[in-house]
């Protein structure tokens, strides 16, 4: 503990000690010598898939009882959801579709990702260049090279902003610049604690 202290004394950081001080530290030195990615970048990030991945969601959501199962066999390979007797509930209109997960699944259309609720309607838009899977009610995303955090409503928990979002608990993460911008908060149940190493400033 005295050695990471001293560390960060040498780096001109202020310290905010919490009971998640040392997994924080842990992270943060990952983030700053860039051995650490982000919620999203590290995340199993969606990605299109092929037809025979296609073909193995579907069965599996047949198997497993889904009400709404993702179908990529449509016409130009297109996908969309249908029901188990085969009647298609939401049109064919992205290049791939997730399976739902309380009532929310992740859909893309040519580089876009976004959020669609059972009746079909977006719950996120199709704005994110990437974003992770659901995780507690909340998602990680990317827009350009910012990182950011989305809950199932789409609603912002932490904005788009940031070069690196780490998640360490169900309602912490750290939030951080790259190196060169030399900065980091702490995200606690809703509020930012600083840890701020030179001339950054959030």
């Amino acid at each position: 503990m005295f050695l990471l202290c001293d560390f960060f004394n040498r780096q001109g950081c202020d310290m905010i000690i919490s009971r998640r001080f040392l997994i924080c530290i842990v992270v943060l030195i990952g983030i700053l010598t860039g051995e650490s990615e982000g919620i999203v970048r590290a995340s199993e990030m969606t990605t299109l898939g092929s037809a025979e991945q296609g073909g193995a969601m579907e069965a599996r959501a047949r198997r497993d009882g889904d009400r709404l199962i993702p179908c990529c066999r449509f016409r130009g390979g297109s996908c969309g959801y249908i029901d188990q007797a085969g009647n298609v509930i939401i049109p064919p209109e992205f290049d791939w579709v997730e399976r739902f997960s309380k009532d929310r699944a992740i859909v893309g259309k040519g580089e876009k990702w976004g959020v669609l609720d059972e009746t079909g309607k977006f719950v996120a838009p199709l704005v994110y260049e990437g974003m992770g899977s659901f995780d507690q009610g909340l998602a990680g995303v990317l827009i350009g090279d910012r990182e950011g955090v989305i809950d199932e409503q789409g609603q912002w928990v932490i904005p788009a902003k940031y070069g690196s979002v780490v998640r360490i608990s169900d309602q912490a993460f750290l939030v951080a610049e790259p190196p060169s911008r030399g900065f980091l908060s702490i995200r606690f149940d809703g509020g930012f604690y600083h840890l701020q190493c030179g001339s950054g400033e959030l």
